[in-house]
C-alpha cells in the first residue's frame, strides 16, 4: 500500500497544456507532385573505413537489459499535446557507413546516431491512402546522405543532415490510377537518382532537380536494387527473433540487428555478445487509466510472452515515461472508456450510425427531431466507426481513415477534422474531460479538448 501511494505521489505532476487550436471543417487533399526548384546538395556523411560484411558470430546467450518503451522526441502531430512512445516498430536499416540507424515505426521514420543512440530527428508520416506504414521498407542512398521510405503507394525521401523532406511521390497521383503501386526501388551509384519500378514502367526521381520522370528510359542496371542490410548467417541472440541483419558501425564494431515479435529491436556487439541498445514499442493498450488529477496516464496490456499485465505510466504534459512494470494494479487508476452509447450522457441527444453510408444522424431526444445528418466518405457496409461522446455531452468524437472528427452535439456541425497518423478505435477521456487519449499504431496521442 505504501509503495502504491509512493508511486501515485511520484506521478502527480503539474499539467501544462496548450489548447487545441483553430478548427477546420474542410478535408484537404495531398498535393500532386509537380516540378520543383533545384535543391541544394546535402552535405555528405563522412566515409567510414569499413563496409557491411556478412558476420558469422558464435552462439549468443547474453540477455538484453530490461527493455523500456522508447520515448518520442519528434514534432507533435497536428494539434496534439503529447505522444506516448514511438509506435510499433516495423523495420530498420543501417546507413552504408554505419553512422546512422533508420528506424521505421507505426508513426513514421526516426534517425538515430549509432555512437550515442540519440535521436537525430523523427518525422511523423501520414500515408494519405492506406493510413498504415506496415508494408514500408527503408532504402539508403549509397553515400548515406539520403534515405527513402517506401510503402506500396508512396515513396518519401529525406535529407539526413537537415531532416528535410525532399519529396513525397504518390503513385496514384503520378499515374492517375487507383491501381498504381510502387514495386522495388533502388539508388544509382552516385546517389543522384532514385529508381522506382511500377508495373512495366521505370519512374525516376532526380535529387539534383527534385523532378519525377514517370516513364524514364534510364537503364535499370544503373540502380542498386538489393536491400541495404546483410542477412545474418550466425546464431540468433534470441530464439524467437524473426529479422536479423549484420553490419559494421563507423567505429568498426561488428553488430547484429535483431527484431523480435514483441516489437523490440536490439543492436548486439557481435564480438562481445553484449547488447548495445534496444528500441521498444509501447505495448498495445487494452486498458487506459488516469491519475485523479489527469497529470499521469497508465497504459495496460497483457504480455503474450509472460502472460502478465504490463503497464507503462506517462506524464501527460511532456510524454515522458515515468514507470514501467508488470505489477501495477489497474484499479489504482481511474478508467474512462469511450462512451459509445447511442444516447449522450445527459440524455438530450441520440446518434444513429448508417454503416453503409458512413453517416451519423443526431436527434434531439426531447422533440425526436433530427438535428443534423453527419456524413463522411462513402464506404462499404460493415465498416466500424469508433465514436464517443465527451463526458459533458457537448461534443461527439469519431475516428475514421486515421483522422479524428469532432462535431458539436448541440448543432451537429463538424467543428474540427484533425489529420492523424492512423488513429484507431481506442479512445479514453481524462477524469475531468479535458484530455482525450487515442491509440495510433501502438502509440497513444493526447489531445486537449476545446472548451
Amino acid at each position: 500500500m505504501h509503495a502504491r501511494k509512493a508511486l501515485i505521489s511520484m506521478i502527480m505532476v503539474i499539467v501544462m497544456v496548450a489548447g487545441l487550436g483553430g478548427c477546420q471543417a474542410e478535408t484537404s487533399s495531398p498535393p500532386t507532385i509537380t516540378t520543383a526548384p533545384t535543391i541544394s546538395t546535402p552535405t555528405p556523411v563522412p566515409e567510414a573505413t569499413t563496409s557491411l560484411i556478412n558476420t558469422v558470430a558464435p552462439t549468443l546467450t547474453a540477455t538484453p537489459p530490461m527493455l523500456l518503451p522508447t520515448t518520442y522526441d519528434g514534432p507533435l502531430p497536428d494539434r496534439a499535446q503529447a505522444v506516448l512512445g514511438i509506435g510499433g516498430i516495423r523495420g530498420y536499416a543501417l546507413s552504408p557507413h554505419g553512422v546512422y540507424l533508420a528506424l521505421q515505426s507505426g508513426l513514421g521514420l526516426g534517425i538515430y546516431n549509432t555512437d550515442t543512440f540519440e535521436q537525430r530527428w523523427f518525422h511523423v508520416i501520414y500515408d494519405t491512402n492506406s493510413r498504415t506504414l506496415f508494408d514500408s521498407t527503408v532504402r539508403w542512398s549509397p553515400d548515406g546522405s539520403k534515405v527513402a521510405l517506401q510503402n506500396p503507394l508512396e515513396v518519401t525521401i529525406f535529407d539526413i543532415v537537415s531532416g528535410e523532406q525532399l519529396a513525397r511521390l504518390n503513385s496514384i497521383e503520378i499515374f492517375t490510377s487507383p491501381y498504381a503501386t510502387w514495386g522495388k526501388i533502388g539508388w544509382s551509384a552516385d546517389s543522384s537518382i532514385l529508381g522506382m519500378e511500377i508495373a512495366t514502367y521505370l519512374a525516376t526521381w532526380d535529387a539534383r532537380t527534385n523532378r519525377i520522370d514517370p516513364d524514364s528510359r534510364v537503364d535499370q542496371s544503373l540502380f542498386k536494387w538489393l536491400p541495404d542490410g546483410v542477412e545474418f548467417q550466425g546464431t540468433s541472440p534470441s530464439s524467437d527473433a524473426y529479422l536479423l541483419e549484420s553490419g559494421v558501425l563507423a567505429n568498426g564494431v561488428n553488430v547484429i540487428m535483431e527484431l523480435r515479435p514483441d516489437g523490440s529491436l536490439t543492436m548486439w556487439d557481435a564480438n562481445s555478445n553484449k547488447p548495445l541498445h534496444s528500441w521498444v514499442q509501447t505495448p498495445y493498450s487494452e486498458i487506459i487509466g488516469w491519475s485523479a488529477d489527469g497529470a499521469a496516464i497508465a497504459l495496460f496490456s497483457e504480455s503474450s510472452e509472460t502472460n502478465k499485465v504490463e503497464s507503462s505510466v506517462w506524464n501527460t504534459a511532456t510524454g515522458a515515461l515515468l514507470n514501467y512494470s508488470s505489477d501495477l494494479n489497474p484499479e489504482s487508476f481511474i478508467s474512462t472508456a469511450a462512451n459509445q452509447d447511442d444516447t449522450s450522457p445527459d440524455g438530450s441527444r441520440n446518434v444513429d450510425i448508417s454503416y453503409c453510408e458512413l453517416a451519423l444522424t443526431l436527434t434531439d431526444t426531447n422533440t425526436n427531431k433530427v438535428i443534423q445528418r453527419m456524413s463522411l466518405d462513402d464506404c462499404c457496409e460493415g465498416f466500424c466507426l469508433p465514436y464517443s461522446w465527451s463526458p459533458d455531452s457537448r461534443l461527439l468524437f469519431a475516428t475514421w481513415d486515421g483522422n479524428l472528427y469532432v462535431w458539436s452535439a448541440v448543432t451537429g456541425q463538424l467543428i474540427d477534422r484533425v489529420e492523424g497518423p492512423g488513429y484507431g478505435e481506442l479512445l479514453s477521456f481524462s477524469p475531468d474531460g479535458s484530455l482525450l487519449a487515442i491509440e495510433a499504431h501502438g502509440s497513444v496521442v493526447l489531445w486537449k479538448i476545446p472548451r
